[in-house]
């Protein structure tokens, strides 16, 4: 019973019984297997493998790219859409594949010779020898490792053979042929097909073709199929050719080849290399590309053949061939043929007999080509009407030729004598030759001795001077040095004006003198006399009386110059014309008809012309007595013609005149060699405008171009610089020619200029502006200026009127120093549109620095902004450039007129002061050189580079003799002289100098700015010399001992003043004594110690006396 198996939506794996199965993959990649029975698989949706199993199986894979084997039996298989892959391996098995259903692929193991309808390609399966063929479409066919014959049929096939010995056949179409191992043979029977052998050394290849065909790379054999001519290359291997039974060319190209041409009349070219050439039947020619010089040609007796060998190698070595059954040798300059082996020929020759004595003869036998061995060939004198003995002396002999020597002579000795009688000859016969055959039966060649006394011509006699016409006769008498005979129709040569004339024989044949005669014909002209140039023979065989031939020169030919031939009708030789121009209305065409000779003219002839289709006439004017007539025609109003005028009619018209020459012959009157009148026109006719193209409707801005083309009805050349008027608002401006000249399409412009403004439309005005210029056709009519045609120009507005700056608010008046924002307004005339970041120049104390923009496209306010840098510095006031800086970008107006950038309204920038730059101490003034005591005041000045704020109480230290001390601040806030001072204490002391304790100033928590508020720099810079600036606090102590202790009158004491230090200026007008008097004070070597001498007075009567000393 069968069984029917239900799958899921997914990708199943469904397999059959034993019994007849129905198995439906439904959706899914489904793989499904029928086992044994006859089964139906059907795939349905998705890539589905199905294999039939045991059976005659129906299979059919639906939509998707599906697999079929049909396994044993004989299987139906239906792949429907997508590219399916079928496998069968049984003769019954069947394909049914939907046309354009995919690209389709049968795999099989059995030889296939047609590929199912629809399917594609074919893969043969397995190692045994198989077939396959294609079908209609373009197949690709591939073999197995076997042996295998595989063929395309109708489409452009691709077939594959793969390893084997395949045999590969395309069939009809331009068909892909490769093979690979093995020797395979491939069938060509179209120039479109392409044959590929991968590689070289895979076995010995064959090309069969039926049309022409060059062996490509790895190929080694060609044979020509069909009944049809056609050629066979080779390549540079060695190659083997063979021919059909056609009249074929087989060109064996480098390579040592084998060319066999079979049947027909062929062509073997062996090229390069050592080559076999066998022509087979018909009359075969072998090619070589040298001269016939250049090679050498051996005969092969044995074999009956022929070696052909390269002699010279300068043009590419040919090598050395072996030729069977070839006729014929092509060499570059003749054609040798050849026979059965060399032929013996022999050269006849012709010598002058001589009037005494002997003279030798050589003839010349030659052999036709080198034989292997050697050929000998007898030769004998005969009589022919020269006799032996008294002509010539007999001779006879033998010839022999060694191997390789391909030329003889025979020697012959000929007598003279002063004999009148014709040429005389006898031959020279060759005979039983050995080796080779004679050229044929009677191989002969004829001496001749030829008779060196000819009959000449002593003179001749010609007409009487005078003038001949037509039907005249001109009679030449031909005087010869002894009795001539005509021997048929000689003439005379005659030249009568430019022509070659003859004057025919009419008797003396047999006499010494021949009559000639030549009768005048019509046309015949010779104005300066005849000419008699030589005697033609005309076929004709003068002899003498023993039949020698006469030497014709004309000897002693009497004068001819004054016999003159008139047999000729004046004829028209040439009509000249005017130059090539156009001409306008009251312009004259003059043409002169040139004659062959002077025509006289009575009445009026004329010619006529063809101007437009009209026909007009060029009338006499003057000209009679000459050969040079002239004729006019005025043009008139209206007279048009672009394109050439013509003569109408190949006469001239007589009118009812007469033209006749001085002998009275009326003139031909047919035209000809007339001059080229194609490039002479005729314009009567005034251009005129027939449109005006105007500018697209838009809204243009300044410097835009308004541009018109003016369009008229034919060329127009234009001089200076005409213009068309334009109101634009309620201004008139023009657009100026720019260009066209020469053509019918004149071009102008007008560059919209800044401050035109037109919102309705410009207008043209007509007509057009010359502005002292000219507007002319190519024959100078002045163009009709009124404009036709004008486009509309409603929709062409104008704005030009760019947006300009009003004013520019600037920064309130301050200062600002380093991260300080200046902000600018630039506002405009209307709203501007940014692109890019245009900037504001600023000076800023002769730097120039940039405001950028930062907002405000699309508005009338722009703002800029600049943050102050360090050390800038401005104390009177930044400045504004003039104009604004675009900086790469764009400001412009919604109609796109750049913004003018002149600055205007700028507000008073003055108070707006930049300082950026800190403030330093400059130099520090020190107290004067001194030595200061306590109470003293010691003041610096710290001077800085700008005025200074302080605020609190800063100060700097001070090193007085190992102890730090401060100056501190007392005045000079605002200014740049600030001043700190120090009071000396009591216990200070510093005797070498002051010092710096710090090198900078302390703030002491307070602080020190400019009016920027820059914080100053504390480094105290430029500070004067502290070396000479002493301290000394604490006072001097003065010990006074006297040597003493009472005194009497004229004692002596010596006082002693000692210092507890160094005193300054200390001397005896410091101290004062009472009750005595101080002498003599010195100082000892320390300087701290005084010694004077004390006195008392002598009246003195106090109890003690008393020094003091001044402090």
């Amino acid at each position: 019973m069968p069984t029917v198996l239900t799958p899921s939506s997914g990708n199943d794996r469904l397999t059959g019984s034993s019994d007849q199965d129905s198995i439906d993959g439904l959706a899914g990649n489904d793989t499904l297997s029928g086992l044994q029975g006859d089964d139906v698989l059907i795939g349905n949706l998705g890539n589905d493998a199905l294999s039939g199993g045991q059976g005659n199986d129906t299979l059919s894979g639906d939509a998707g790219e599906d697999t079929l084997d049909g396994g044993a039996g004989a299987d139906s298989l239906g792949g429907g859409t997508g590219n399916d892959r079928y496998r069968i391996d049984h003769a019954g098995d069947s394909v049914l594949e939907t046309s354009q259903a995919g690209t389709d692929t049968v795999q099989s193991a059995i030889s296939l010779l047609a590929l199912f309808g629809g399917v594609e390609n074919l893969e043969l399966m397995g190692f045994a020898n198989l077939n396959g063929g294609g079908n209609e479409l373009a197949n690709r066919l591939t073999g197995n490792p076997g042996n295998n014959r595989l063929f395309g049929g109708a489409g452009a096939d691709t077939l594959l053979g793969g390893a084997g010995n395949d045999t590969l056949d395309g069939g009809d179409g331009a068909d892909n042929l490769q093979g690979g191992d093995g020797a395979d043979i491939y069938y060509v029977g179209s120039a479109q097909d392409k044959v590929t052998e991968p590689a070289a050394g895979k076995g010995v290849d064959t090309v069969i073709s039926s049309v022409d065909y060059t062996l490509k790379d790895n190929l080694e054999t060609l044979q020509l199929a069909g009944g049809t001519a056609v050629r066979a290359i080779g390549n540079g291997l060695d190659n083997t050719l063979t021919g059909n039974g056609a009249g074929n060319l087989l060109a064996g190209k480098a390579g040592n080849d084998s060319i066999d041409a079979g049947g027909g009349n062929d062509s073997l070219s062996g090229d390069g290399g050592d080559d076999v050439l066998i022509g087979g039947a018909g009359a075969d020619r072998a090619l070589y590309a040298g001269k016939r010089g250049d090679y050498a040609l051996t005969y092969q007796a044995d074999t009956a053949s022929w070696i052909i060998k390269d002699k010279n190698t300068t043009d590419g070595d040919d090598g050395t061939d072996h030729l069977t059954t070839i006729e014929a040798l092509v060499f570059g300059d003749q054609i040798q043929y050849l026979g059965a082996g060399p032929s013996l020929s022999i050269q006849g020759i012709t010598v002058d007999e001589g009037d005494d004595g002997s003279a030798g003869v050589t003839v010349t036998v030659s052999l036709s080509a080198a034989s292997s061995q050697a050929v000998t060939v007898n030769y004998a004198t005969v009589n022919g009407t020269a006799t032996a003995g008294s002509d010539y002396l007999a001779a006879t002999g033998t010839l022999s030729f060694a191997p390789d020597e391909t030329s003889k002579t025979i020697e012959l000795t000929i007598n003279g004598d002063t004999t009148l009688e014709a040429s005389e000859t006898f031959r020279v016969a060759l005979s039983a030759p050995v080796g080779a055959s004679l050229i044929n039966s009677a191989a002969a060649a004829t001496v001749t001795l030829q008779n060196d006394d000819p009959l000449t011509v002593t003179s001749v006699e010609v007409p009487n001077n005078g003038t001949y016409r037509s039907g005249d006769v001109l009679t030449f008498k031909l005087h010869a040095s002894d009795v001539v005979s005509a021997g048929g129709a000689p003439r005379l040569v005659l030249s009568v004006g430019d022509a070659v004339l003859y004057a025919n024989y009419r008797a003396g044949s047999g006499t010494n003198t021949l009559t000639f005669a030549h009768t005048i014909a019509a046309g015949e002209l010779d104005a300066d006399g005849i000419g008699l140039t030589a005697l033609d023979l005309n076929g004709a065989r003068p002899k003498d009386a023993f039949k020698n031939s006469v030497d014709l020169a004309l000897k002693n030919v009497a004068e001819t110059s004054g016999i003159l031939v008139d047999g000729a009708a004046p004829t028209v030789v040439s009509v000249e014309v005017p130059a090539g121009a156009a001409y306008k209305a009251g312009d004259a065409l003059s043409f002169t008809l040139n004659a062959g000779e002077a025509v006289a003219v009575t009445g009026a002839p004329r010619l006529a012309l063809n101007i437009g289709g009209n026909v007009v006439y060029a009338d006499y004017v003057s000209g009679s007595g000459s050969n040079a007539l002239l004729f006019t025609h005025t043009i008139t109003t209206g007279e048009k013609d672009s394109d050439g005028i013509e003569f109408s009619g190949s006469v001239l018209q007589s009118n009812g005149a007469t033209l006749q020459d001085a002998a009275g012959n009326a003139m031909k009157l047919t035209l000809a060699g007339i001059a080229d009148t194609a490039g002479i026109t005729v314009d009567g006719v005034a251009p005129q405008v027939v449109s005006v193209s105007v500018p697209a409707s838009g809204r243009y801005k300044a410097g835009d171009a308004l541009t018109f083309t003016v369009t008229s009805d034919e060329a127009v050349t234009v001089g200076g610089v005409p213009r068309l008027g334009l109101k634009v608002g309620d201004a008139l401006v023009y657009a100026d020619y720019v260009s066209g000249s020469g053509s019918s399409a004149l071009l102008f412009t007008h560059t919209v200029a800044a401050g035109e403004l037109d919102t309705d439309g410009v207008t043209l005005f007509s007509p057009l502006d010359l502005n002292g210029g000219t507007l002319q056709d190519a024959l100078g009519n002045g163009m009709v200026l009124a404009l036709n045609g004008l486009g509309a120009t409603g929709g062409v507005t104008i704005d030009s009127v760019a947006p300009s700056v009003v004013s520019v608010s600037v920064p309130a008046d301050a200062a600002y120093k380093a991260g300080s924002t200046l902000k600018f307004t630039v506002n405009s005339s209307e709203a501007v549109t940014v692109s890019g970041t245009p900037r504001l120049s600023l000076d800023v104390g002769g730097t120039t620095v940039y405001a950028d923009y930062a907002s405000g496209s699309g508005t009338t306010a722009l703002a800029f902004s600049y943050t102050v840098g360090t050390t800038e510095l401005d104390s009177d006031g930044i400045a504004l450039a003039a104009a604004l800086d675009l900086n790469s970008a764009t400001l412009q107006d919604k109609t796109g007129n750049a913004m003018a950038l002149e600055l205007a309204g700028v507000a008073v920038t003055t108070g707006i002061t930049i300082d950026s730059v800190a403030p330093s101490v400059s130099t520090v003034t020190v107290p004067s050189k001194a030595t200061y005591k306590a109470g003293d005041t010691l003041t610096f000045t710290v001077n800085t580079s700008e005025a200074i704020v302080i605020t609190g109480k800063p100060r700097f230290g001070l090193d007085v003799g190992g102890t730090t001390v401060y100056a501190d601040y007392a005045s000079g806030s605002g200014t740049s002289a600030l001043v700190f001072s120090h009071s000396v204490g009591v216990t200070e002391q510093d005797g070498d100098g002051l010092a710096l304790a710090s090198a900078n100033l302390d703030a002491n928590g307070g602080t020190l700015k400019d009016l920027a508020g820059n914080s100053m720099a504390l480094a105290l810079n430029g500070v004067g010399t502290l070396a000479d600036v002493s301290v000394d606090g604490s006072p001097p102590t003065l010990t006074i001992t006297s040597s003493l202790a009472r005194f009497k009158a004229a004692d002596t004491a010596t006082l002693t003043f000692t210092f507890s230090e160094t005193p300054l200026g200390f001397d005896s007008n410091d101290v004062s004594a009472t009750g005595g008097t101080l002498a003599s004070l010195t100082a000892d070597s320390t300087g701290k110690v005084y010694s004077g001498t004390f006195t008392p007075t002598a009246t003195t009567n106090t109890l003690s006396g008393t020094i003091d000393v001044a402090a």
